[in-house]
Order: structure tokens, then C-alpha cells, then sequence
């Protein structure tokens, strides 16, 4: 199966609508057998996203920087926990484990960790990875409109469809995800 490197808020400021959304998809991310990435934490988004992949029997790999406010907020309780100096070696742990990229709605650090990957799509690094914008109620839209406003402008001149995908159905995301692996595997998908 497939490990999905997860990004999102780990506020614990965001509204129930997120976090439901965020326990939901780690939830479904292990009824599907794959092993949660995610940034290490019990807090916010990221806290909802692994509960809900644990809760459903999932494997969960939390990678957490040695910053004293996350080390006291680590989420316990059947993670495999990897501890790295920073948020940089987060990032590229979390980059380097991943098979798929997923962004849940998050706020500056997310936004570091989906730039860092959309410069390396950019590069040609990480091109077999597929990379998925979940938009729940639209969260990510202006985001999403300033990415188009660039590319029309070639300020980035990959086609945007090879650098992410986008949805507001998580279904369409694990779809993709098993489609692919299938592909990797030699199988061709008719439907």
C-alpha cells in the first residue's frame, strides 16, 4: 500500500467543520491501508487526521521536529514517532517518505511544505508523486486562483495538471491513489 504524506493546520483554533473533515480523511486513509505521514502532532487538523487513521486500525508515521511547544504535543498511542532537529528536516523526511501528497486546509506551515514540493515537481524531483489539493468548502481556491494566474503568466510554465490535482472528494483522491499503485504494478484499470 501506499504512504500519503499528509499537510495541514495544526491549530487548535480551526473550526469542527475542518477537524471533522481531517479525522474523516485519516479514517478513510486507513480503511484503505495506507500509512499515514503527517507532521507528529495531537493538535488541531493534524491531531484529527491521525486519531481518525488509528481509530480505523491505520498505520501512522509522525515525523516531529525537537521544538519544546510540539514535543509536548506529540500524539501518543500507536504512532511510530520520528524525531528530526527541525522544521526543515521535517519537511524533507516527510517529502522523502512519501509515495502521494495530500494538503488539508492549513496556514504558513503547510504552505511551506506545499511550495517545497511544488518547487521540486517543478525541478523534476518528485514527478512520479502525485500531489492532491483537498478543497473542502473551497478552502484552497484563492490559493488555487494565484497558482493559475502564474502559470498563464509562465511564471511557472509546468503544465499545472502535472503539478497537482485537485478536489473536494476524498473518494477522488483514494481512487487516484489505488489506480495508481495498480499502474505501478503492471495492471492496466478498464472501466
Amino acid at each position: 500500500m501506499a504512504r500519503v504524506s499528509v499537510f495541514c493546520s495544526s491549530s487548535k483554533e480551526v473550526s469542527p467543520w475542518f477537524l471533522n473533515e481531517a479525522q474523516e480523511f485519516g479514517a478513510e486513509l486507513a480503511r484503505y491501508g495506507h500509512t499515514l505521514v503527517y507532521g507528529g502532532t495531537n493538535q488541531g487538523m493534524m491531531g484529527a487526521l491521525a486519531q481518525g487513521a488509528l481509530a480505523s486500525g491505520g498505520k501512522v508515521i509522525g515525523i516531529i521536529p525537537e521544538v519544546d511547544f510540539l514535543m509536548r504535543n506529540v500524539q501518543e498511542g500507536g504512532c511510530e514517532m520520528v524525531k528530526v532537529k527541525n522544521l526543515s528536516q521535517r519537511k524533507e523526511l516527510m517529502i522523502e517518505k512519501a509515495d502521494f501528497f495530500v494538503a488539508l486546509p492549513g496556514g504558513v506551515g503547510t504552505l511551506d511544505e506545499i511550495f517545497e514540493v511544488l518547487a521540486r515537481k517543478q525541478m523534476g524531483e518528485c514527478n512520479d508523486k502525485q500531489f492532491w489539493f483537498y478543497n473542502p468548502f473551497n478552502y484552497w481556491n484563492p490559493l488555487l486562483e494565484s497558482l493559475e494566474i502564474m502559470g498563464e503568466q509562465t511564471m511557472i510554465t509546468v503544465p499545472m495538471g502535472d503539478l497537482i490535482k485537485i478536489t473536494d472528494r476524498r473518494e477522488e483522491i483514494f481512487t487516484a491513489v489505488q489506480k495508481s499503485l495498480l499502474e505501478r504494478e503492471g495492471f492496466e484499470l478498464v472501466f
